[in-house]
């Protein structure tokens, strides 16, 4: 029951027993005139028409009333069976009492005075009948009281469990809504206070409601304006932490905290003042951009994170933005890192992620569409656009809101798309004077051109680090036990750190590099003049820096030392350092991870630690050190020393390099294939115990369930890059399935829970990893295992259909369209491998929903096009479910923007997309096409375009030609077409003038459908008047000669066809095209 809707309906029946108990006090007097001289004084016709108003509430749509207030399942249904017979009791009492009154200014007329409406009443009833009314009343009073009691128990509890649940929410994203929840737990807590004490069952005395005190209507309408602050404040606060976890993303602070700290004697002259640089003063009143360049390795990155997090400069943003708020926000873009780390997509969600967060106020307003479809049935967030993100990053800068934003983006060098349009991006959003940017990236001309014209607003790093390189070899070459004895003399080791000094121009890494070798030659008590030495031959650039490293590997390690490498730039985020310790098993035997045994317990810290040690002393013998581990022991990962190392190693000399000294037939997608079995064999339940994807603390569920869709995706990547290692790829994959059937079955923390009673765990695993096989697109596995395992599906819940509708599909797939083609293989080979689209898997709220309408459903949104329309028009997904025998006349689910529910059809769905279609789309064509299609099934002409449940339906020509009317109407203004006033306009939407190529695609729908209509029964007088008014006479003439002709050759092709009916498939199939292609000419 909705507690708000409940309290509500309680509320009318508590005035009326109220107004009603105080008319049967024998002390309420009636007079003829309506200005008595006291509230105790009422005329009669002042009763009347209190108590038609009471009887307007009961008798309106009851149907809609009632429901409203007693739907649902979340009170218990003793309450709602009690109010419902207490509101049909005051109901038919109210109306008694009407007829009463009605007697009454009949019989005695209207200048009759009684001396109460009680001795009036005794006129027209027996005493016995007033006292059971006045006893009714009274109990109505008391049981009132109790219910009241129950609704607000419950809304107590699910509100406090709500408020308690997004106060945690809240913490985990930094959100700041803390206020806002804890006054609304406030107001909760007195609504406890004030009403739950009134009631004899809130002390477990259910039975004694005689003794339960009257509950008054101002304490009804307190309550109801409460609950409905409460009711507003969760759902606000709901949809704001459902909008800012649509924009958070896997592995989104991982850059960050990857990127060392600055070390402690190291950058201190940021804000002591620089004759060099204007830093702390573009904090404190700069505006536009401030450009941090550097050389590869020059510590560009540690610095941005230095600068950032500083306090100092916290201060200073505040004494910019006073008095307004100050919010900060950060992005690090990493070329090694996943798509979503070096692309603009994951720049401007993590930037709005963490600017939201600070200004939540600013949802409702900068994501108004998504805020207006939050919450319906089944909506779930989509996937951002770009274009949307830029637009919500826009609409902040431009508002009105008392906030001033500073951002820091660093390594926009490493940026993986357009960098001169990245640029622009950037100067935009600063124009307003409401944000600006600190940007770090390489010395190149692109951002020399953006953003280095002004040398207050720039600051190269490596001619400012001269002291801090100082310091930090002096730090790192005395702090080993060998260094005091350097020839015993001071002034050497002097002379070797100006050397270093003077040898890194700037470049951190390379002093990282030299400092870290000149202290083995210390190890190896190596003297001044054999340190120098060993300076003297290292390359002063990165480059041949590091080919030298690894031409000093032994060649025994040559094959290891190039598979690691290899395996490290071909992942598509740091692996695990396990991967690499099985990765070696790989060399003595192929098919290890096949033979591997399942490690049933966890495995001991003390395991772990030999494990990472062991993996970081063979990767330092085998990589020279430009292969690290990092991060902790549960959580810890290998990566590469620096970005310049994968650059490096990406050329095409060293790709040759490695190649060469590679094995036999080596292919690193298939080695991390294999690496991610074994690691699941070997550390499932070690995982469910201690790993996390980015930190140290557990979230093992998680990290199964990314290792698992990892190791399909690579399965999938061997598909496309390496065709002959399918068979060998598909083993593995078998054996993985086999895996965690077996774990899931045995082991006490279950990775998967079944879905329903009769499931068993080991089939719930096998369930979820076929469903991932689907979602992540693996169609030539898919392929076949449906050839040789014909009950491939039979586990399934979900139909497999079902999975292609369901968002996450995209989120596996990304948004490109060439990803796409993949859904409409896998759609095609479900279709053609017998999947039904008319299959009902779910009936919700007495909705029974099947893969077709969920699909339609989720393409058509309630707001117009969805996102996901473009890509399924272009992968031919709507005629692929027609053609194997979708519904055309399936009824899809809506729910419009005030939350009343409809049905529509899904032919009349398709038929209406016109009227948000922006003019000039290319896919107009393909439009048609799927138009075709749905015209040359058995559609029911006669479908409603929309059945609501208070609304009068419109059939199909009313609607479509209505739209059309109005079309006419509004040239110049915004549409009030159907999928314009009840679904909303597309975003991208522009005027919705009847401009020439809307005027073609609208008169060639219409044309279309009047085809199809033909012998129905529409007022077909009144829709050529239409036609005329809104498309003109020469059109009008044209589409009316068309429309002949083609009547003409069905009436012939019926008369020679005998009982075939005229809608032949074949035929309008036919004619529908041809009528497409006169119009494309």
């Amino acid at each position: 029951m909705d507690p708000l809707s409940a309290v509500a309906l309680a509320g009318t029946i508590v005035q009326f027993v109220t107004f009603t108990c105080s008319l049967l006090s024998k002390s309420s007097e009636i007079h003829h005139s309506a200005t008595g001289n006291s509230d105790e004084v009422t005329s009669l016709q002042t009763i009347y028409r209190h108590l038609q108003s009471f009887s307007a509430k009961f008798s309106s749509p009851e149907s809609v009333f009632i429901h409203r207030a007693t739907s649902g399942g979340n009170s218990d249904n003793g309450t709602i069976l009690a109010l419902k017979d207490i509101f049909q009791s005051s109901k038919e009492d109210c109306d008694r009492i009407l007829k009463v009154i009605e007697k009454l200014k009949v019989k005695d007329g209207p200048g009759h005075r009684w001396r109460s409406f009680r001795a009036a009443l005794e006129l027209i009833w027996k005493r016995n009948e007033i006292e059971d009314l006045d006893k009714r009343l009274q109990r109505a009073q008391s049981a009132l009281t109790l219910h009241i009691c129950a609704i607000t128990s419950h809304f107590h509890k699910s509100n406090m469990n709500d408020f308690i649940k997004f106060r945690r929410n809240s913490e985990i994203y930094q959100i700041q809504q803390q206020e806002k929840i804890e006054r609304m737990i406030d107001i909760l807590e007195s609504i406890k206070d004030r009403h739950l004490p009134r009631s004899p069952a809130f002390e477990g005395d259910r039975g004694n409601q005689e003794n339960a005190p009257a509950i008054q209507p101002k304490d009804i309408k307190q309550l109801e304006e409460q609950m409905a602050e409460l009711s507003l404040a969760a759902a606000s606060i709901s949809r704001q932490q459902d909008i800012l976890r649509s924009l958070d993303f896997d592995h989104r602070p991982l850059r960050h905290d990857r990127i060392p700290e600055a070390h402690s004697r190291t950058f201190g002259w940021v804000y002591q003042g620089h004759s060099e640089h204007e830093l702390p003063k573009w904090l404190k009143a700069g505006s536009g951009i401030f450009w941090v360049s550097g050389k590869p390795g020059s510590g560009k990155s540690t610095f941005m994170k230095f600068v950032a997090d500083n306090e100092h400069t916290q201060g200073a943003l505040c004494d910019w933005a006073r008095p307004h708020k100050m919010v900060t926000a950060s992005h690090y873009f990493w070329n090694a890192g996943t798509t979503m780390q070096k692309s603009q997509q994951g720049l401007l969600q993590e930037l709005l992620l963490k600017i939201l967060r600070q200004l939540p106020e600013l949802i409702e307003t900068t994501c108004s569409e998504r805020w207006k479809d939050s919450g319906s049935l089944k909506k779930v967030q989509p996937p951002w656009s770009t274009k949307d993100l830029r637009r919500v990053l826009q609409s902040i800068a431009k508002s009105n809101v008392r906030a001033k934003i500073c951002l820091f983006i660093d390594g926009l060098d490493e940026y993986d798309g357009d960098h001169l349009e990245l640029c622009d991006d950037l100067l935009q959003a600063t124009r307003t004077g409401n944000i600006k940017m600190c940007v770090s990236s390489r010395p190149w001309n692109v951002f020399k051109d953006a953003f280095g014209s002004n040398p207050l607003t720039t600051l190269r790093i490596h001619d400012l680090t001269e002291a801090d390189i100082r310091a930090y070899t002096e730090s790192h070459l005395s702090k080993h036990p060998r260094w005091p004895h350097l020839n015993g003399q001071p002034a050497n080791g002097a002379r070797l750190i100006d050397e270093v000094t003077k040898r890194a121009h700037g470049v951190f890494l390379w002093v990282f590099l030299v400092t870290k070798l000149l202290r083995g030659g210390l190890t190896n008590d190596d003297g001044f003049a054999d340190l120098l030495k060993r300076l003297e031959s290292f390359p002063s650039d990165l480059e041949p820096f590091f080919k030298h490293m690894l031409d000093a590997v032994e060649p025994f390690y040559h094959r290891k030392m190039s598979g690691a490498l290899q395996i490290t730039i071909a992942s598509e985020k740091p692996l695990r350092y396990l991967f690499y310790s099985y990765h070696d098993n790989q060399y003595d035997d192929e098919d290890y991870a096949i033979k591997m045994k399942r490690r049933k317990d966890p495995m001991t810290e003390t395991t772990l630690k030999d494990l990472q040690d062991k993996v970081a002393r063979r990767l330092d013998a085998q990589c020279k050190g430009l292969l690290e581990v990092k991060g902790g022991l549960k959580g810890g990962h290998v990566d590469f020393l620096h970005r310049t190392v994968s650059d490096f190693l990406q050329t095409r000399e060293m790709a040759d390099y490695l190649l060469e000294k590679s094995a036999p037939h080596f292919n690193a997608t298939l080695s991390i294939l294999k690496g991610t079995v074994a690691f699941i064999k070997d550390t499932y339940a070690t995982c469910m115990q201690h790993f996390s994807i980015d930190h140290d603390v557990g979230n093992g569920p998680l990290e199964m369930d990314m290792q698992i869709k990892d190791a399909i995706r690579c399965a999938a990547r061997l598909e496309e890059e390496s065709p002959n290692l399918c068979e060998t790829a598909y083993n593995l994959l078998d054996e993985l399935e086999s895996t965690i059937c077996k774990f899931n079955s045995t082991s006490g923390s279950p990775l998967i829970f079944p879905n329903h009673p009769e499931q068993t765990a080991s089939e719930a695993a096998r369930v979820f990893f076929r469903a991932n096989v689907i979602k992540i697109g693996a169609i030539r596995f898919l392929r076949w295992k449906l050839s040789t395992e014909h009950d491939y599906f039979d586990e399934f819940v979900l139909p497999p259909l079902a999975i292609l509708a369901d968002p996450d599909f995209e989120a596996e797939l990304g948004s490109n369209y060439l990803r796409y083609d993949t859904l409409g293989n896998i759609l095609k080979l479900l279709l053609e491998r017998g999947c039904d689209p008319n299959q009902v898997y779910s009936n919700e709220r007495d909705l029974q929903w099947t893969p077709w309408s969920f699909f339609l459903f989720q393409i058509i949104t309630g707001s117009g096009i969805g996102y996901r329309y473009m890509p399924q028009l272009h992968v031919g997904a709507f005629i692929a479910f027609l053609n194997h025998g979708a519904d055309p006349n399936a009824k899809i689910y809506r729910t419009k923007r005030n939350r009343v529910s409809y049905f529509s059809t899904a032919w009349v769905d398709v038929l209406l997309l016109p009227f948000v279609m922006r003019p000039g789309w290319a896919s107009e064509s393909a439009y048609l096409q799927v138009l075709d299609a749905f015209l040359s099934r058995d559609v029911d002409m006669d479908s409603p375009a929309l059945a609501p449940a208070t609304e009068q339906t419109k059939f199909v020509h009313e609607h479509f030609f209505s739209a059309i009317k109005q079309r006419e109407m509004s040239r110049g203004s915004r549409s009030s077409s159907h999928l314009s006033s009840d679904r909303g306009h597309d975003s991208d939407s522009d005027d919705t003038m009847i401009n020439p190529r809307t005027s073609r695609l609208l008169s060639t729908v219409t044309l279309k459908l009047l085809i199809r209509a033909y012998g129905h029964p529409w007022p077909m007088d009144e829709i050529w008047k239409t036609v005329l008014d809104v498309f003109g006479p020469e059109q009008h003439k044209l589409m009316r000669a068309r429309y002949a002709s083609a009547c003409k050759e069905k009436s012939e092709e019926a008369l020679s066809g005998g009982n075939k009916r005229c809608s032949d498939d074949s035929i309008d199939s036919r004619r529908a095209s041809k009528l497409t292609k006169m119009d494309d000419q």
